[in-house]
């Protein structure tokens, strides 16, 4: 992405709408294991989704550049969610509903 001399043009339009789509697709994903029984399938489900965004980054940019994009992606999503992730858990261990 950062070879891409959009990136900063690209980066505040998604920013914008990143919130909507993430909502979109997490209510998607929380209705697709509500409504399966089988315990296993939010995993899959969630692998299915990275697979996705795996398989749009390659065809976008090719198997080298498209890996690399998919791994500064995840990297990335990793150390925005991480602090919400380690905010939620603490909550959580202190009795409180987490928000």
């Amino acid at each position: 992405m950062a070879d891409n001399p959009f990136t900063k043009r690209l980066t505040r339009i998604g920013q914008k709408r990143l919130e909507t789509y993430a909502e979109q697709i997490l209510g998607f994903v929380e209705k697709l294991e509500a409504e399966t029984p089988e315990p296993f399938i939010p995993m899959l489900t969630d692998l299915a989704l990275a697979h996705v965004l795996i398989t749009h980054l390659v065809r976008q940019f090719g198997p080298v550049r498209g890996m690399d994009e998919s791994r500064v992606a995840f990297e990335d999503t990793y150390a925005k969610m991480k602090p919400i992730m380690e905010r939620l858990e603490r909550e959580r261990r202190e009795g409180g509903t987490p928000q």
